[in-house]
């Protein structure tokens, strides 16, 4: 759904630091999904660690975050699974995410994981259709023109086929959407996992 934004009346309403209900409000959007916007780190925010009133977070940058929605909403967008009942209620999860598997713990451990993945994709060409896209990652044709439907990444088509610029699909592989999904492809988690014990990209990765 889309919203207007009056910003400056938000700054006029709102102190300089407020909390997770108030973001919610302004937002328009669930406690869960604000939750998951500041501890994914898309809404910069202090944790306190307290039960009540733990996050302390600057009126500006929730408005940032907002202007930047706007034209990039995949973005911020939760993963994959993240509203099932099972998502953060206590229980266990059937599987780790992309990101536990390849141990991605910095921004430049998942830029390490991005040089990974572009090498693994050397033997394609710059441009692949949705069905080479299904091949690399393990996830379903449907999935992948789901995802171009959705608007998570630029494609064209070419009659009925779907063709996506191979850069859109790296960009897209280290996104919140697929590294914190909890149900990840088969194929993915080899990927992480192959990852995860070599630390680092090489040419034989390539191979």
């Amino acid at each position: 759904m889309d919203y207007s934004y009056d910003f400056a009346k938000i700054k006029e309403t709102y102190p300089e630091k407020i909390g997770l209900e108030q973001m919610r409000v302004i937002c328009h959007i669930s406690k869960k999904t604000a939750r998951y916007l500041l501890k994914s780190g898309l809404v910069p925010c202090i944790d306190t660690g307290k039960k009540t009133r733990q996050y302390i977070i600057n009126t500006k940058d929730v408005i940032a975050y907002l202007k930047k929605r706007q034209s990039s909403p995949q973005r911020y967008t939760p993963p994959t699974g993240y509203y099932s009942a099972s998502w953060n209620n206590g229980s266990p999860r059937k599987t780790l995410t992309l990101r536990e598997w390849a141990n991605l713990d910095t921004a430049k451990d998942k830029d390490k994981f991005a040089a990974f993945l572009k090498c693994k994709m050397r033997p394609y060409s710059d441009v692949l259709s949705a069905t080479e896209v299904s091949k690399f990652t393990g996830y379903h044709h449907n999935t992948i023109t789901t995802w171009c439907s959705n608007g998570y990444f630029r494609y064209f088509k070419i009659g009925s086929s779907y063709m996506i610029p191979k850069v859109c699909i790296l960009n897209f592989l280290v996104s919140p959407h697929v590294l914190d999904s909890y149900r990840p492809a088969q194929k993915m988690v080899a990927l992480a996992k192959e990852f995860g014990q070599q630390g680092k990209p090489t040419e034989k990765s390539s191979a």
